[in-house]
């Protein structure tokens, strides 16, 4: 009798199941429940507060400025909002984000006046604008210090500014933070980024389990698969019921590297991956 184990595809199951656990996952780590992008804020990770009123009129109206392509406006409204009361974070991440787009070279999210207002030099405006943004970056992250947003924020700047090293410092810093649905949010609120799920890169292929081999043992482990920003599976969890060796051989497979991360954009976040592992034995 042969024996082997075969990597099918990833499930896109959507039934909402109970977890068993087969091996040591943090108790706060428990994957979510089921949906197409499962992202995942870490236990470790602080909630961040929510908006405040005093806020909200002002990013109302800015983003409806913005949305009628005039986000040059909405920057002003926003900095005159900023110089009342500079305790507003999330007036400050929706700020800096326009001002990484006029850097970028988005002619409608130029400021129209004020400090920043365009000087008609390109590229002493674009340091300028750039500048602000990540100084209104810097002051979110003393604020915000383990979302990885404001981060990869940060590394949009410093592309745009032609700063390759720089935004490579950036870009690591936000694989190692934490991903917040919330403020992920703000930045589709101005971009168009697409959802893209965790995904398997390289086949799990566990080693058959001898005594489960000779006892005739067949089955499928189906794992949740906590993936972090680097595309490492960090956390395995066995979901419904499985014989536990064959659940034990599963999880060992898929413990470390071989995964994409799951993506909003272009910014990798965390998130978890479900994954049916079949065992099967042939005469």
């Amino acid at each position: 009798m042969i024996s082997r184990s075969i990597y099918t595809r990833v499930s896109p199951v959507l039934v909402v199941v109970a977890a068993v656990m087969a091996g040591p996952v943090h108790p706060a780590e428990m994957p979510p429940p089921d949906g197409e992008w499962r992202l995942h804020r870490l236990a470790r990770c602080a909630e961040h507060p929510q908006l405040a009123e005093s806020s909200r009129e002002a990013m109302v109206e800015a983003l409806d400025l913005f949305h009628i392509q005039n986000g040059g406006d909405g920057i002003d409204v926003l900095e005159s909002a900023l110089a009342v009361d500079s305790d507003q974070p999330w007036l400050q991440l929706l700020l800096a984000q326009i001002y990484v787009m006029a850097g970028q070279g988005e002619p409608h999210c130029q400021p129209t006046g004020g400090p920043t207002a365009p000087s008609g030099n390109w590229s002493r405006d674009q340091a300028r604008w750039l500048d602000r943004a990540d100084e209104l970056l810097a002051d979110l992250k003393n604020v915000w210090p383990d979302d990885g947003l404001v981060d990869f924020l940060r590394a949009d700047g410093a592309r745009a500014g032609d700063d390759p090293e720089k935004a490579a410092e950036f870009d690591h810093m936000g694989r190692s933070g934490c991903s917040y649905r919330e403020s992920l949010q703000f930045v589709r609120a101005l971009r168009d980024l697409r959802t893209r799920p965790a995904r398997v890169l390289e086949p799990i292929v566990p080693e058959y389990p001898s005594e489960c081999a000779r006892q005739g043992i067949q089955g499928l482990v189906m794992l949740d698969l906590l993936i972090d920003p680097r595309g490492r599976a960090v956390e395995v969890a066995v979901v419904g019921p499985a014989d536990r060796r064959l659940a034990k051989a599963a999880r060992m497979a898929a413990d470390g590297g071989g995964y994409q991360a799951a993506q909003l954009g272009y910014y990798p976040v965390w998130s978890w991956l479900r994954v049916p592992v079949q065992f099967t034995l042939e005469n």
